[in-house]
């Protein structure tokens, strides 16, 4: 019997150490799976805060080219109107080119008097917006002079005026 006891007492310190050894593994592999969710939950913190990130640069990236786009967009209307009156002036301007022209044409055709030409040129610029009594006391002075004293004197009139662009018209109208 003392064998058995002793076989007994053997078998239970065999079954505590295994126990024991149990119970350690246990509490080594909680505390493995405990570091690894830590772990993992801040792997997946920190690739959550560096997502953010590239987020909130793309948003940045966003308003910056919808803030350009506003900006480019104004400006194309901008252009756009520009573009637009550009064109309304230059028509004004054609129809100016060509009422001097006329009257000029219309001077050599009938052999009018000096006089009849420079009211045909006085009318055209003021179509084009210059005043009457800018223009028409010179060439009043000059529709008794001749053909060369009108070119002269329309050309002084146009250099002095605020429309430097009708200077390329006066030049036109007196060249026929």
């Amino acid at each position: 019997m003392d064998e058995m006891a002793s076989i007994n007492h053997q078998m239970a310190e065999e079954l505590k150490d295994i126990i024991e050894e149990c119970r350690r593994t246990q509490e080594k592999t909680k505390h493995q799976a405990q570091s690894l969710v830590l772990r993992t939950a801040h792997e997946k913190e920190r690739a959550l805060i560096e997502d953010q990130g590239k987020y909130d640069r793309l948003i940045e990236e966003k308003n910056a080219m919808e803030e350009q786009l506003a900006v480019t967009k104004k400006e194309y209307e901008r252009l756009q109107e520009e573009k637009k009156n550009l064109a309304k002036l230059t028509e004004t301007k054609m129809h100016v080119v060509i009422a001097a022209r006329t009257a000029s044409q219309e001077w050599y055709k009938t052999k009018k008097t000096p006089e009849v030409a420079l009211l045909g040129v006085l009318q055209c610029f003021v179509q084009a917006g210059y005043l009457v009594g800018e223009v028409q006391p010179v060439l009043q002075e000059a529709a008794g002079q001749g053909q060369q004293l009108l070119s002269t004197t329309l050309h002084s009139v146009v250099c002095r005026s605020p429309q430097p662009s009708a200077v390329a018209a006066t030049r036109e109208a007196t060249a026929l």
